[in-house]
């Protein structure tokens, strides 16, 4: 049986996103079928201690990435880019709730079309 490809989860966060509701996005990629390898999130500044207390409990192999602030999503997503290792990375937001194959569709997807680099769905 052969393996699908390792992924990394990308993150970005804002100081004032409600825990409650990233805890629901981060319980929803925990239940991924295919879970990741690795989650970034990158953080637009530091975030505050409720935040920071739901990340730590989530059981997810979370990857901090701290910023200076006030950046906006874009140089957030760039830098947290840098601190992914593995070459498929799936972009969540902090208020996404996933079905638990919506890992293992998109990379599989993936896997079939190498000629693709990106991949984006509609809302």
């Amino acid at each position: 049986m052969v393996q699908p490809l390792p992924y990394a989860a990308l993150m970005p966060l804002a100081p004032w996103e409600a825990p409650a509701t990233v805890a629901e996005a981060l319980e929803s990629l925990r239940r991924q079928t295919l879970p990741p390898q690795q989650v970034v999130v990158s953080c637009d500044g530091t975030p505050p201690m409720p935040l920071h207390q739901c990340l730590e409990a989530s059981g997810l192999p979370i990857e901090l990435v701290m910023g200076p602030g006030s950046e906006g999503v874009g140089p957030v997503l760039a830098r947290g880019l840098l601190h992914c290792r593995e070459e498929l990375v799936l972009r969540v937001d902090a208020d996404d709730l996933s079905l638990p194959e919506r890992a293992a569709c998109q990379v599989s997807w993936m896997e079939q079309q190498p000629q693709v680099l990106v991949m984006s769905t509609p809302i």
